[in-house]
């Protein structure tokens, strides 16, 4: 799938009953829907990425000790300048990802009592080529949720974008899920279910 900044708009657009835009009204920003879906457009993507460690926006990062200190954690680490968050913490000696790592970021850092760990981050993926089609519809529906007010003068459809965004965003999460499984089953040479 092709998609774009521009394509993405117009799908919340389409989503609200408006007319598509074009590559040129929106780098003008001369077309009201034009500027407030691109007013929108980084705020919702960020908050998007932030839900869920999506297979095109996350990464694992050896983190690198800090000469800071964090209250209540044996170990401080400075977090990732291309992280825009860390979803968890997990031992590279054992190689097992465990959710019950303990941990905090503050200011820049990332607090644990795991040494030498390694974070699982989201990255600021701002390029709509590397989402999923099922991601990119429910950020398009984010979007014309976040916009439905301004664009419409009415936040009557606000509620119904926002349930149907829900079910593509939760789909990205399970088909990120069962890849991460199919990998893992893969270099395990394990498989439980046939999927």
């Amino acid at each position: 799938m092709n998609l774009s900044k521009l394509i993405i708009i117009n799908l919340a657009l389409d989503a609200l009953g408006q007319d598509a835009i074009n590559q040129d009204e929106l780098t003008a920003r001369d077309d009201d829907n034009a500027r407030v879906c691109d007013d929108n457009y980084d705020l919702v993507r960020v908050s998007l990425l932030e839900l869920y460690p999506y297979d095109f926006a996350s990464d694992d990062f050896v983190l690198t000790v800090s000469g800071s200190t964090m209250n209540g954690f044996e170990y401080c680490y400075d977090k990732p300048d291309e992280a825009l968050s860390v979803y968890g913490i997990w031992n590279p000696v054992s190689k097992k990802v465990d959710d019950k790592i303990r941990f905090k970021t503050r200011r820049g850092l990332v607090g644990t009592d795991q040494e030498d760990a390694v974070a699982i981050c989201c990255l600021d993926e701002d390029d709509p080529t590397a989402y999923s089609a099922s991601f990119a519809r429910g950020f398009a529906l984010h979007l014309a949720a976040a916009v439905c007010k301004a664009v419409t003068g009415k936040d009557s459809l606000k509620r119904d974008l926002l349930q149907e965004a829900g079910h593509y965003i939760r789909l990205a999460q399970t088909n990120t899920a069962l890849q991460e499984y199919e990998d893992a089953q893969e270099t395990t040479g394990r498989r439980y279910i046939d999927l």
